[in-house]
């Protein structure tokens, strides 16, 4: 009760206006507030001019903002939706999916990665120069550049090999230092992520989005495998 009656005219009368929004008990205390206030003819017109006013304003804000909901639906479903299961939406979802991951990870990574160098102030400056080109190849790749494909491709060919590397290293050690500590099964699921992020990107329909001939794609992963072979054996002399 005392707070319809601190109420303005204006905001009495915009509850009359919208009062499918109010229970049927609020729109009988309002109108009798409104009939004790004894209002004249012309302090109902400029109320009512007022609170037409804010119900266009109202309105053209949520139109604005339905309109932006709809571009943003519509922009979804036309590169990730997967209603048609397009290559094209395939690989644009797996573009965004794996460009959050490292926006996310490569926040933390930063960090750990500095603590490799024994200035800190390059440590992250080289770290973020790396997460920056990280972020660089998966947008790349999503523009459909040969590049973004080539450097993403070679990466997890990379990263594959060395996790078969580390898991065979473990065990080759393990042998000669019984008390070595660790776990290889990281490295091992690391290896079968990366393996299966190369298939993808190897299928006829994800690679047949870029102008990469086969000797290109042969090229990527033998350069790629190459970069691992000098760290695999050097590890075993």
């Amino acid at each position: 009760m005392n707070y319809y009656i601190r109420l303005s005219n204006v905001e009495l009368l915009k509850i009359i206006e919208e009062k499918e929004k109010y229970q049927p008990e609020a729109i009988i205390l309002v109108n009798e507030i409104l009939t004790q206030r004894n209002l004249s003819s012309e302090d109902i017109n400029q109320a009512k001019s007022e609170i037409s006013l804010l119900l266009n304003k109202k309105r053209e804000r949520q139109e604005k903002i339905d309109k932006t909901i709809s571009r943003i639906n519509l922009f979804i479903d036309d590169h990730f939706g997967l209603k048609e299961k397009s290559p094209v939406k395939i690989l644009n979802l797996f573009c965004i999916v794996i460009f959050i991951y490292t926006l996310i990870s490569g926040l933390f990574s930063v960090g750990s990665f500095a603590g490799y160098f024994n200035s800190k102030i390059e440590g992250y400056i080289a770290g973020s120069l790396l997460y920056i080109l990280q972020l660089l190849i998966v947008f790349l790749l999503y523009k459909r550049s040969n590049w973004g494909w080539v450097c993403y491709n070679g990466f997890y060919v990379f990263l594959a090999v060395s996790g078969i590397a580390s898991f065979i290293l473990y065990f080759y050690y393990k042998s000669e230092f019984p008390f070595i500590r660790g776990n290889p099964y990281p490295s091992l699921v690391s290896s079968i992520f990366s393996t299966g992020i190369v298939l993808f990107l190897n299928t006829r329909k994800i690679v047949g989005q870029f102008s990469i001939q086969s000797q290109g794609r042969v090229t990527t992963i033998a350069v790629s495998l190459l970069s691992v072979f000098f760290i695999f054996f050097v590890s075993f002399l």
